[in-house]
């Protein structure tokens, strides 16, 4: 981090960031052209951190170097999500092959039971 920055955690978390953002297309009043971004006034309701401002206080753009901070942070909290529902799948499977070797040790004949073995063949 620079040293003209004192480190804290960050107060912009992803994904409730990202879900409230609203792309929009504008076009520049300078020059005519198309354009993709934000409405400035809607990124500095989600947060101000990620607008800038006239030195009258007035909102007057997006800060979207920023965003990208609020972007990591989303896609980490989906990497964390994927990872634990992941190993839920994953004790989900071993209690159902627990439960299929229970049920097709007393009753084999069952057809829950042949569908088992095929699968486990394929």
């Amino acid at each position: 981090m620079p040293r003209a920055h004192a480190g804290h955690p960050s107060s912009s978390s992803g994904n409730s960031v990202t879900r409230r953002l609203r792309p929009i297309t504008s076009t520049w009043k300078s020059d005519g052209v198309r354009d993709l971004g934000f409405a400035a006034e809607e990124v500095a309701a989600i947060d101000p951190l990620l607008a800038t401002y006239t030195g009258e206080g007035e909102i007057e753009g997006g800060k979207y170097r920023q965003l990208t901070t609020v972007l990591v942070n989303a896609a980490n909290e989906q990497q964390r999500l994927i990872e634990q529902q992941q190993k839920r799948i994953d004790e989900q499977q071993r209690q159902i092959d627990a439960l299929l070797h229970l049920v097709c040790g007393q009753n084999p004949a069952a057809e829950l039971c042949s569908e088992s073995r095929a699968a486990r063949n394929r």
